[in-house]
């Protein structure tokens, strides 16, 4: 669970909205740390090959029509794909490790 601004939010649910757009394979959604919210909600997106040109504010445009605005991530990083586990499970705190650091 993300807290920001003093509201809950469940990445498994900003993802899902993610996943069921049509031109993303996978996403992952973690909170980082915002000196104003607590947590800044961050998704990190695998787009569908051929999709290049999806910017950052068509999937924001797109997830305001699903989700309420505070569960709209405000930043949307671009991946080749995700780091799992040996199970397959995302790593997210890997993920929030390389933002930090700058990596993505």
């Amino acid at each position: 669970m993300i807290k920001t601004g003093g509201e809950n939010v469940y990445s498994v649910e900003v993802e899902g909205a993610i996943n069921s757009l049509p031109y993303v394979t996978d996403s992952a959604v973690v909170g980082v740390p915002h000196k104003e919210w607590g947590e800044m909600v961050v998704a990190f997106v695998v787009l569908r090959e051929g999709r290049g040109d999806v910017r950052q504010e068509t999937i924001r445009e797109d997830l305001k029509r699903a989700l309420p605005s505070f569960k709209v991530p405000k930043e949307v990083v671009f991946v080749r794909s995700l780091p799992k586990s040996e199970l397959g499970k995302v790593q997210k705190q890997m993920l929030r490790e390389n933002y930090a650091k700058g990596v993505h």
